[in-house]
């Protein structure tokens, strides 16, 4: 299994690299499927999903397909086949979390993980930990969909908690912990947690908080 969970997309060359390392191939063979579902249930600017995108094609990422999997029309199944990179971007995390149920991807991506790199981008990392319950530390995401089951997929068997400390402060990441238990990983926007197989590090600057 291999999973680069970052906070806003590939958006240094540490983490150009760690992603073409982790595929295995020239970035230029490289396919990336794009589920942008978090980031389209919310109005205002899109910037931040059009600024991860646009890092793609900087970095040299050229063959990019963008699905929604709340939209039925979209046979994401099989266009995530073809993929070698799943890149889940950021948004609602309970909308995401919610919607990965109802469709079924959350079993289907633990059935096809091994088959395919998994890059998370803020809800696109929380959601694959063992609970998307930190996404209601301040600033919290809107829990419109009126989620009371927080367990994420549990790809990885700890928390995460990106933007920290750009937005989420260590010392509430500490608070969180101490109620929730287990190992939250805590990292800011320029890094990543890297998970290849039985390994697990912060790429970048981050703190690991455990109980």
């Amino acid at each position: 299994m291999k999973l680069l969970l970052t906070s806003i997309g590939i958006c240094n060359d540490t983490l150009d690299r760690e992603l073409e390392s982790l595929v295995g191939k020239s970035k230029l063979d490289i396919k990336i499927g794009v589920v942008c579902t978090a980031g389209l249930v919310e109005g205002g600017s899109k910037d931040v999903f059009l600024d991860s995108m646009n890092n793609l094609r900087k970095y040299g990422y050229r063959w990019i397909d963008i699905m929604d999997i709340s939209n039925p029309n979209h046979d994401w199944k099989s266009r995530l086949s073809q993929c070698d990179v799943i890149y889940v971007s950021g948004g609602n995390t309970f909308f995401l979390m919610d919607q990965c149920r109802k469709v079924g991807f959350d079993q289907w991506l633990k059935d096809n993980i091994e088959n395919h790199v998994y890059v998370g981008v803020s809800a696109g990392s929380i959601t694959v930990g063992k609970s998307v319950e930190i996404a209601t530390v301040e600033p919290a995401d809107d829990n419109f969909v009126g989620m009371a089951d927080f367990t994420g997929m549990g790809l990885v068997p700890f928390n995460l908690s990106p933007h920290s400390p750009d937005m989420v402060s260590y010392e509430s990441n500490e608070e969180y912990q101490k109620k929730d238990g287990g190992v939250l990983y805590a990292y800011d926007e320029q890094s990543a947690v890297k998970v290849e197989g039985d390994s697990t590090e912060i790429v970048g600057g981050g703190k690991i908080f455990s109980l």
